[in-house]
């Protein structure tokens, strides 16, 4: 007995610490988003939700750049401009962490439509948001930032694919003339290009009721 209490201890700190770096991890992207917005334009972020608002959660990213920490940053990133976007209504990250972790569900791997409906329920969601990051490059080396990603919203219940997305960005793809709007930053690139996937999100959303809900998710 001994030891598997030292396990379920051991499981525990892990799982605090993972849960305090993601959330220290999310606030960073979270400032990073909202100063970069206040620095670059005036417009207004509304954060009131429609009643028609769909319920969805963000699953981490399947991470093959090779870059550590790609998948979650672009996670982060879905969940900041999701959520100034009036038409969702997107679930806090460190729940599902915790679903997550409950589960014993791999956070860094592809997740099969079987546990991403279970992961749904459990949550009380309508869809969940997931995908793959292809490449996410900084541009130390001299050359512009790269970033290529696939996404796609998928409905609780039935496992359809309601929405997908591919996009691949370079910093340099902005240049307008001279060398102005070239985009130097990995971070802001991402941001672009999550802005350019979502805005592509088709303004009907045909998603069931999920249990115990109220008429907020009733299909039209």
């Amino acid at each position: 007995m001994s030891g598997n209490s030292d396990c379920e201890m051991g499981k525990g700190r892990c799982f605090l610490a993972t849960l305090k770096k993601d959330c220290l991890f999310f606030a960073i992207i979270l400032s990073f988003v909202f100063l970069h917005g206040c620095a670059t334009s005036n417009e207004h972020i509304e954060t009131k939700k429609s009643q028609e608002a769909v319920k969805l959660v963000v699953l981490p990213f399947n991470n093959i750049s090779g870059r550590r920490d790609a998948g979650k940053i672009v996670a982060d990133v879905f969940v900041v401009e999701l959520f100034r976007d009036k038409r969702f209504d997107v679930v806090e990250p460190g729940n599902v962490n915790q679903i997550m972790f409950q589960e014993w569900i791999d956070r860094l791997g592809e997740i099969d439509i079987e546990r991403l409906n279970m992961i749904g329920r459990r949550m009380g969601v309508s869809a969940l948001v997931t995908g793959t990051v292809n490449e996410f490059n900084d541009g130390r080396t001299g050359s512009p930032p790269v970033v290529a990603l696939n996404a796609r919203m998928i409905e609780v219940g039935t496992g359809k694919i309601i929405w997908s997305a591919n996009k691949s960005r370079r910093g340099d793809d902005y240049i307008k003339i001279f060398s102005l709007g070239r985009v130097r930053s990995v971070i802001t690139l991402t941001q672009k290009v999550v802005k350019e996937m979502i805005a592509t999100m088709k303004k009907k959303m045909p998603l069931e009721k999920p249990s115990g809900e109220d008429d907020a998710y009733e299909k039209k």
